[in-house]
């Protein structure tokens, strides 16, 4: 094959993989922008179901805590492996039930909610 028609090809793969892109960033754009309580592993499993794949990374473009705008918009720790299994209406019922026991009328410091609801799912705080 020569190079011209190497570089047509490689032209095709790039604008195709660019497109494919473009959508998983707009999906998750509107993901997040719909539910405005969500966690990545309820984007994970909503890119899946929306793909039709089993797993994030089946769809060829690397970990979903290595895409820049899922990296933008959660600012997962660099330490994090994977997304904690945990759905946003876990968070909503850990926050009930933190405010059940500190008092209704505090003010909730995202950071030790967050110390908290890590520690009672045995993960790093990040």
């Amino acid at each position: 094959q020569s190079f011209s028609a190497r570089l047509v090809t490689s032209s095709k793969v790039y604008r195709g993989l660019r497109q494919y892109t473009q959508t998983l960033e707009a999906y998750c754009t509107a993901y997040v922008a719909i539910r405005t309580v969500s966690t990545l592993h309820d984007l994970e499993a909503a890119l899946c179901a929306e793909f039709g794949i089993g797993a994030f990374e089946e769809l060829g473009l690397g970990p979903i805590l290595a895409q820049p705008l899922v990296v933008a918009i959660f600012k997962p720790s660099p330490d994090l492996a994977a997304p904690p299994r945990i759905t946003a209406l876990q968070v909503a019922c850990f926050l009930r039930d933190y405010m059940r026991d500190k008092s209704w009328g505090i003010k909730v410091v995202k950071e030790a909610f967050f110390a908290e609801l890590a520690a009672s799912l045995k993960l790093s705080p990040g």
